[in-house]
């Protein structure tokens, strides 16, 4: 079951932000160079404020501190592993896998296909996020043609409220209520 957050007002604001200021970004710096270094500091920004300012984002730093905590725990003080194995390793620590002419029933690998429907995935994401990138650079350019001032910034406004939008649905997929908030003192 899915649960619906109230959503972080943080998080919101920061989405929106940040893409309306990565749309922007054209208008405000001219050569190509300029522009990606620019697009750089933009995202490393909206993910360092979103890291330290969000829900999302502690909840994030409390998940890396627990996993560092674990890594430490393992580890002597000089940061070798300091576990050993309790019993000694038999045939059955690694078994393989039965072929049908060994006698074994078949194998069926559904590792290969899981990673092959990742792989297809990602390539179709990746390639709606670069159409949808070059699609809004067009459109700004389309504007700046036209003589409208601030082009960029127009379709970044436009696109950075679809975002905060998004943003402002925040579902809980893990069926456990939010943290509550803590109280204004």
């Amino acid at each position: 079951m899915t649960i619906l957050r109230r959503p972080d007002p943080r998080t919101v604001a920061l989405a929106g932000l940040t893409t309306c200021a990565w749309y922007a970004v054209p208008d405000v710096v001219g050569p190509r160079w300029g522009r990606a270094l620019a697009k750089t500091a933009v995202a490393t920004a909206g993910t360092v404020l979103a890291v330290a300012a969000t829900r999302d984002g502690r909840e994030l730093r409390d998940g890396i501190r627990g996993a560092v905590g674990e890594v430490r725990s393992v580890l002597d003080d000089d940061g070798r592993a300091d576990h050993r194995p309790d019993t000694a390793a038999t045939d059955d620590d690694n078994p393989t896998p039965l072929r049908p002419q060994d006698g074994g029933e078949e194998v069926v690998l559904r590792a290969p296909v899981a990673a092959g429907a990742a792989v297809v995935g990602l390539t179709v994401t990746v390639a709606l996020v670069v159409a949808g990138e070059k699609w809004a650079y067009r459109r700004g350019e389309a504007l700046r043609a036209r003589g409208v001032r601030a082009p960029h910034t127009r379709v970044g406004l436009v696109v950075g409220l679809l975002t905060a939008a998004l943003a402002s649905v925040d579902v809980d997929l893990d069926d456990e209520p939010a943290p509550a908030a803590p109280a204004a003192a």
